[in-house]
């Protein structure tokens, strides 16, 4: 009993030694490990800055450069850390209209530690910034968006001038700046849906929206069956200078040829009765005349359909209208003369 005794003793002297020391080993090392979170106090470089930028920022509101204080203020803001510099950003958000902002602001005072140098001007400022927090509160407007007929399992994103609202929060209300909004509710399968909203202070609008019908697959898929316009006209319009090209080869062939079968023909009348040839020449001379004459009416022809693509040109819409592909394919047509032994006529695209 008496040895059981002493040890017991022993092991308690023992650890009444060790745990001092691995206390302080252990509290050595916390310190000698920076931490990511602790927060570093601005520079004497950082406060000259600052107190440099304060100035300008109060310089140009007073001119009524409230965009170029603003971003003058944010920086001072950033380097100091001081609850003056935050004070009076919060001000200028206010006068710019972006009460979210300057709420936020005004609320990160209370948030930064008390410093023991601390002059009165950061105390009066600290209370400041709490009065206009709560004196901003009631003028933030709202919004408040209200799906009817959704289903349940269906997923709705919900988006602010570009921001997006989080699922579970799509049907709550939504703090906003007063002044004009848009809203853009988006689902699988339907158009998107934009609603633009002008909010005055402390309004709280209330917006009720059906969604449109989901858009059919086979509806979706199907291709437009109207052909795309060009420059902004009718595609008819290009009828035009083929039809003058048309008209005036046709006119210009058809007369030269129209002319030579008519010399041929009076030749013909004085060596041959009814056109019943005898000789050689003669057959020669009447095949030859037969082939201008058809040359002729073909030509003739062809400038008949020139002028019909003219008119029809011309008729034709000014404005951005669609054609039917059928119409569309008019502006290809294309006509080639063809003369052969005993034959002659037209090869075309109609």
């Amino acid at each position: 009993m008496i040895r059981l005794a002493h040890g017991r003793l022993a092991l308690r002297l023992l650890l009444s030694l060790a745990l001092p020391i691995m206390s302080l080993s252990l509290a050595r090392r916390v310190q000698a490990q920076p931490s990511s979170g602790t927060f570093s106090a601005p520079s004497a470089s950082d406060l000259e800055s600052a107190r440099a930028l304060f100035k300008q920022g109060k310089d140009k509101r007073a001119a009524g450069d409230l965009k170029g204080a603003l971003a003058t203020f944010k920086a001072a803001n950033a380097l100091g850390q001081t609850p003056i510099t935050a004070l009076e950003l919060a001000r200028t958000h206010e006068l710019l209209r972006e009460l979210v902002e300057a709420r936020e602001v005004a609320l990160s005072v209370a948030r930064m530690a008390t410093q023991g140098d601390e002059t009165e001007r950061s105390v009066a400022a600290r209370s400041d910034a709490a009065k206009l927090a709560e004196a901003l509160k009631p003028r933030i407007a709202t919004v408040v968006l209200h799906l009817v007929n959704v289903p349940a399992d269906e997923v709705v994103t919900v988006s602010v001038d570009g921001a997006p609202t989080p699922p579970e929060a799509a049907a709550l209300p939504r703090k906003v700046n007063p002044g004009h909004h848009t809203m853009t509710i988006a689902a699988t399968g339907r158009a998107d849906v934009v609603i633009p909203l002008d909010l005055a202070e402390a309004e709280t609008r209330q917006v009720s929206l059906d969604l449109p019908p989901r858009t059919s697959p086979s509806t979706a898929a199907r291709p437009s069956m109207e052909a795309p316009t060009k420059s902004g006209r009718s595609p008819l319009r290009d009828l035009v200078p083929i039809g003058i090209v048309a008209a005036g080869a046709g006119a210009i062939a058809g007369t030269i040829t129209g002319i030579s079968t008519l010399n041929r023909t009076a030749e013909l009348r004085a060596t041959c009765s009814n056109y019943q040839c005898t000789s050689g020449a003669d057959k020669d001379k009447l095949a030859g005349a037969r082939s201008t004459g058809a040359v002729s009416s073909v030509s003739f022809g062809v400038a008949a359909i020139g002028v019909g693509m003219i008119v029809i040109g011309l008729l034709s819409p000014r404005g951005d209208a669609a054609v039917k592909p059928a119409t569309a394919r008019a502006a290809t047509l294309r006509m080639t003369p063809f003369v052969g032994a005993g034959e002659a006529g037209v090869h075309g695209i109609f």
